[in-house]
């Protein structure tokens, strides 16, 4: 039989199907292009797709809930089936999911009700796999099991306040030979033991912006690679900031009024991008660029910081307001699928940008508390909307096709810092500590944010004005970019106390730590059992984890070398450290 009349016959039986189903379902076919009859085609009863596994690639140790997305692609509802995941080769961990009323073509959003007990440090195999569909046997078993590696790591280490006890020494991670060219903002990479540090340029808006990636960023063997993307022009356009998404995609947001650069709508607003080297800056076809989405709903972008997978905020300097985009699923490299969007303006937040909308004005979300903290640039303050408060006001028209398009109210949101601010820029948030770049000063100024209101508490001079975009690194240093300079900046603590500030690390006899020197083995006693006790080197990789249960921890040090190394314990709700010197 020819392929035309093949074709033609595979078109008359997806026809007859549409008219059963709104969805095609799907066929098998045992052999592509062979002659066949009806007989040959079967439609598959049972056949649930495990789609993807939404559990982080990064954690820290704890109780982990697997959580993933699966799609019905069988004729019959599902109402339950079994859902098991493996790590590595242990005993597999099974448990009934029901309650369910899947259709053809409806995805689910599963969380796994057994939580892993993930208390070693290291990288693990996650094995995931659906069986039993409905008590029947899935008929088709190759998209039945996904596989995801899982990083478990220490916490970061806690030593934000030592840059308020100790001098600070810049290291300069990056330059303009580096590709650094008037960089906005930087963020690490989800996956914090790669150190895998993205920058952004702010480019020009006739070209458009592009990024910098530092691999192994401040280590022995950082290597760097400027990257623009294709129709930057587009979907990067004079980029204010960037932020990664717990899914490993990252947004950026584009600070002109209209990205068409044609004098029309103001068509404009945050994108979406794949950090896939195979993906990102990679032209499909079509030349739309390799973005994975793009909504249009807010000009002069002036900062943006991730919620959840794909679910971004940003500061909007045209309607000054705080806007949530997400971008639900994106539609893959270089295409225009915008439907699913949902966009919700916080009418209640007020923001000021910066009247030239050259200085940003970033956001950084506590999502401990769920409040989100932004920086309004031109009246000079801080503020903070409680995201869990609000509700729908009224519908907004937009500017494309979108799921929703809506005004909310009624949210809670306060000022935080009103005085001491020249022109701030960045903000960061770590622990209960709140830190604000201002650009004009050069200064990073220090905020105890653990009382009702936020208490100044310190600042770092840097030493020159132009400072943006701030961020605590993987490990627990405070990386910055400035944009006048084009450098991309570490801030390392030295052994020099400041004169005239108190130490704010706690020294006290509620930790000890003996023999020091020490040639083998250190005793770690404190009052309180620890939650944790991270040894780390003077460069601040994590070197040991200890996760102790007794007030007396060891730590066998005989293959570590000789050096100064810093002991840090948290309990009780205190942050010790502590130099050692390993003879």
């Amino acid at each position: 039989m020819k392929k035309s009349t093949i074709l033609w016959l595979l078109t008359l039986l997806i026809l007859q199907s549409a008219q059963n189903k709104s969805l095609i379902p799907y066929y098998k076919f045992d052999k592509p292009y062979e002659v066949m009859n009806t007989d040959d085609i079967q439609s598959l009863d049972w056949d649930l797709q495990n789609n993807k596994i939404k559990t982080k690639s990064y954690n820290q140790p704890g109780d982990i809930y697997i959580s993933g997305q699966v799609v019905n692609n069988g004729n019959n509802p599902i109402n339950y089936f079994n859902l098991v995941y493996q790590i590595d080769n242990e005993i597999p961990v099974t448990a009934k999911i029901d309650g369910l009323a899947l259709d053809f073509g409806i995805f689910y959003t599963y969380v796994h009700p057994i939580a892993w007990k993930a208390n070693q440090i290291g990288s693990f195999v996650l094995k995931v796999w659906t069986e039993d569909v409905n008590g029947n046997i899935d008929e088709n078993h190759t998209n039945d099991t996904i596989v995801k590696t899982i990083v478990i790591a220490p916490p970061i280490p806690n030593i934000i306040d030592s840059y308020l006890t100790f001098v600070s020494k810049k290291t300069i991670i990056g330059n303009s030979t580096k590709g650094v060219n008037q960089p906005r903002d930087l963020d690490f990479h989800p996956v914090l033991s790669r150190y895998e540090l993205w920058v952004i340029n702010k480019g020009t808006e006739s070209s458009g912006g592009s990024t910098v990636k530092f691999s192994n960023a401040g280590l022995t063997g950082q290597t760097s690679k400027l990257q623009k993307d294709g129709n930057s022009y587009h979907f990067m356009s004079l980029p204010t900031g960037i932020a990664f998404s717990e899914n490993e995609n990252f947004a950026t947001s584009t600070g002109v009024y209209d990205a068409n650069h044609d004098g029309g709508n103001p068509f404009t607003g945050p994108a979406l991008w794949s950090s896939d080297p195979a993906i990102y800056a990679k032209t499909p076809p079509g030349g739309n660029g390799s973005h994975l989405d793009m909504l249009h709903q807010s000009p002069y972008c002036m900062g943006i910081c991730g919620e959840s997978d794909n679910v971004f905020w940003v500061t909007d300097g045209n309607s000054n307001d705080i806007v949530r985009y997400d971008f639900e699923e994106d539609h893959g490299p270089g295409q225009s699928d915008h439907s699913d969007g949902i966009i919700r303006r916080y009418v209640d937040a007020e923001f000021y940008a910066e009247s030239t909308h050259d200085v940003v004005s970033h956001l950084v979300l506590d999502k401990t508390t769920n409040w989100l903290y932004y920086v309004s640039t031109a009246d000079k303050k801080v503020k903070r909307l409680n995201i869990s408060t609000g509700s729908f006001g009224y519908n907004l028209p937009p500017y494309e096709q979108v799921s929703e398009y809506s005004a909310y109210q009624n949210a809670t949101v306060e000022d935080v810092i009103t005085t001491g601010l020249t022109n701030p820029a960045g903000i960061e948030l770590f622990n209960n500590r709140l830190l604000v770049s201002d650009f004009s000063t050069g200064d990073i100024n220090f905020y105890d944010i653990s009382g009702t209101n936020a208490e100044f508490i310190g600042k770092v001079s840097t030493g020159n004005a132009g400072i943006m975009g701030i961020k605590i690194g993987p490990d627990g240093k405070l990386w910055y970019v400035n944009k006048t300079l084009s450098q991309v900046v570490r801030l390392d603590t030295t052994n020099v106390l400041l004169t005239g500030i108190n130490n704010n690390i706690v020294q006290s006899n509620l930790l000890r730590i003996y023999p020091n020197p020490v040639s083998s083995t250190v005793t770690i006693s404190t009052d309180h059992i620890p939650d944790y006790i991270i040894l780390f080197n003077m460069t601040g990789q994590v070197i040991k984890y200890l996760k102790p249960n007794s007030l007396n921890s060891l730590i066998n040090l005989m293959d570590l070398n000789s050096g100064v190394y810093m002991i840090q314990v948290n309990a009780n709700k205190s942050v010790m450290n502590k130099k050692i010197i390993k003879n």
